[in-house]
């Protein structure tokens, strides 16, 4: 069987052809419709979206700059730490030749 007829086709039988094929390119316009309106709309929120996002560039500086200042940070914070280790150093030895000074004028001496 080839989908052929063996007759022709009636008048009523072609306005039923011509109906139902009517019907279904105007639901298959809707759909195209649909269709576009939802992609119309993504469009808009993928816009919305890069513009809130930070390009790779852009956060590989950021990033650069960021490791450059926790590095001085760092820097800094081991100089200050130096630097507090030599005050209470120098004030341990102040205080210890204090206290020798005011044993010695008491008349206090320590050692041989």
């Amino acid at each position: 069987m080839t989908g052929e007829l063996d007759r022709p086709i009636t008048r009523r039988e072609f306005d039923e052809y011509k109906t139902v094929t009517d019907r279904a390119l105007k639901m298959q316009a809707t759909e195209y419709e649909r269709r576009l309106r939802d992609l119309n709309g993504e469009q808009g929120r993928i816009e919305k979206i890069v513009q809130r996002t930070v390009t790779l560039e852009a956060f590989e500086d950021f990033k650069t700059l960021l490791d450059e200042r926790v590095g001085a940070l760092r820097m800094a914070e081991d100089k200050r730490t130096g630097a507090l280790l030599l005050f209470r150093f120098m004030a341990t030895a102040g205080v210890f030749g204090l206290i020798l000074s005011v044993l010695n004028s008491l008349g206090v001496r320590l050692g041989a």
